[in-house]
């Protein structure tokens, strides 16, 4: 009987501690549809100064198409002033619901604390002129605990 107590409790144990590990890891996803295309960008909602941070596009067509411009610009506030800190160009040619995927990662610099804005442009053979979006990202902070 004793033997079983401890395995429920070591069991509960390593549960609750994979849901604590895991609260640092949340993402967010940001959509923006338009142009013949579906843009999704997937962030972590925070990060420290000095590590590395991945920001995921997917872009999917929903009809043949020619992606003649893909461009997205990060920038980091550092010491008061906006930082360029990543910037990706694509283009592509489409089938209708293709997708493509694209990994973007970067180093922050050192003195980093705020959130980190991103500008993006979309322009295909769909439309006569560019999309824009900007928008804000993840929130960088120095650790509090280590």
């Amino acid at each position: 009987m004793q033997a079983k107590k401890t395995g429920y409790f070591l069991i509960t144990l390593l549960l609750l501690s994979g849901l604590i590990c895991s609260v640092g890891a949340s993402t967010t996803t940001v959509s923006f549809r338009g142009g013949g295309v579906t843009i999704d960008l997937t962030f972590p909602e925070e990060a420290h100064p000095n590590t590395t941070v991945t920001h995921n596009v997917t872009i999917t067509a929903h009809t043949d198409l020619s992606l003649q411009s893909f461009t997205l610009f990060i920038y980091a506030p550092v010491n008061a002033t906006w930082q360029e800190v990543k910037n990706r160009t694509i283009s592509w040619d489409f089938y209708e619901n293709e997708t493509l995927t694209s990994r973007i990662e970067f180093q922050l610099p050192q003195d980093t604390n705020g959130t980190l804005y991103c500008e993006m442009t979309v322009q295909t053979d769909q439309t006569a002129e560019a999309s824009s979006y900007k928008f804000y990202t993840t929130r960088i902070s120095e650790l509090t605990f280590s």
